[in-house]
């Protein structure tokens, strides 16, 4: 094993399992360029454009997770983690296990049963175990939960998120993965970081977690069709009431739809009424609390801040003297997959009305 990077706030190695792929090798190309020893598994052909040229293949799944690194990262689609889940499952507890990123959502699409299960197996690996809804590692984010816990009091009104971009345009090679429906795959982000913002400054969620979802969806058309069995929703539009806060998304995948990832927060701090926006699209972020710009901290890659702050989070690093921001480990998965799961069945005529303490 090599001596730990200059930066010490990375870990000395990465195992990247799916890291051939689109997320993975870009956690893998951030870690390779802050001089991370990484290691991948993944059964598709490495990619010819070099820039994973010092990634370290390991074939056999067994040896791979089996390797004596400190974080591991699964890029992998739900249905793909059970074994790689196992296999961690089976390594030996030990003091300081490794920190294991895993890529949302928790379970496939309507698998309750499913859901369930990858939260406790998820929740019984050695060493600590956090899923990469990739906005809550930002630091930007954490600009926000500072400013909401300034207040001695704080009350959340009304939390409106937007997430588009065009995944309908066949000349972007991305757009040529397949995607789960759109409140699985992208609008999950969006109920992640507004579950964190409640959760943090423990306003407006009601005691026994009870959730009542409304919207609309509709189809996408990507330039696939032939590898999806059923026409897949690539638009969402509809809400969520969590006790006295109302959470409000629009995520659109149509063809022509400009990037976004826009957030506004309404309150009371303190008995004083605030309204804090924020665009997260990496490259053109801002934030405005009451009109106002705020300066935003610097910000590498996403996948490079969600490495670094889950390492921060793993070795038990402390930042300023502020409350931190809740862990996005297993249950906090499992919560945002039961809203995914409302939001769902409220655009397609099913039951959506739940609680987030689903046992």
């Amino acid at each position: 094993m090599t001596q730990p990077p200059p930066n010490t706030a990375l870990p000395p190695a990465l195992a990247v399992a799916g890291g051939w792929g689109h997320i993975g090798g870009g956690f893998a190309r951030a870690a390779l360029g802050a001089g991370v020893r990484v290691f991948v598994h993944d059964p598709a052909p490495r990619p010819g454009d070099g820039t994973l040229a010092d990634a370290e293949e390991v074939r056999d799944a067994a040896a791979f997770y089996a390797l004596p690194v400190p974080f591991y990262h699964l890029a992998l689609q739900p249905e793909h983690r059970d074994a790689a889940l196992s296999l961690l499952a089976a390594r030996p507890a030990v003091p300081g296990g490794p920190l294991v990123l895993v890529e949302k959502p928790l379970a496939p699409p309507f698998d309750r049963a499913g859901a369930r299960r990858a939260r406790q197996t998820a929740a019984g690996l050695p060493g600590t175990v956090l899923f990469d809804f990739i906005e809550l590692y930002r630091p930007l984010t954490r600009v926000v939960f500072d400013y909401l816990s300034s207040f001695r009091r704080c009350r959340i009104h009304e939390i409106a998120l937007t997430r588009t971009k065009d995944r309908e345009d066949p000349a972007v090679p991305r757009n040529h993965i397949v995607t789960l429906p759109v409140q699985y795959q992208e609008t999950v982000h969006c109920a992640a970081w507004a579950l964190a913002c409640l959760e943090h400054v423990r306003a407006g969620l009601p005691n026994d977690g009870r959730v009542e979802a409304w919207g609309r969806s509709l189809p996408y058309t990507p330039p696939n069709p032939g590898r999806y069995p059923e026409p897949v929703d690539g638009f969402f539009e509809g809400g969520a009431a969590l006790g006295e806060t109302r959470v409000t998304f629009l995520t659109d995948f149509r063809r022509g739809t400009p990037r976004s990832q826009y957030r506004r927060v309404a309150g009371e701090g303190d008995g004083q009424p605030f309204v804090l926006e924020a665009e997260y699209l990496p490259g053109a972020a801002w934030m405005k609390i009451n009109g106002e710009s705020v300066p935003l901290p610097g910000e590498d890659s996403p996948p490079l801040e969600a490495l670094r702050e889950a390492w921060r989070r793993h070795t038990g690093r402390t930042g300023p003297g502020l409350p931190e921001p809740p862990l996005p480990g297993p249950a906090f998965a499992h919560r945002t997959w039961i809203l995914s799961y409302l939001l769902w069945n409220a655009a397609h005529g099913k039951p959506a009305t739940g609680s987030l303490l689903d046992p």
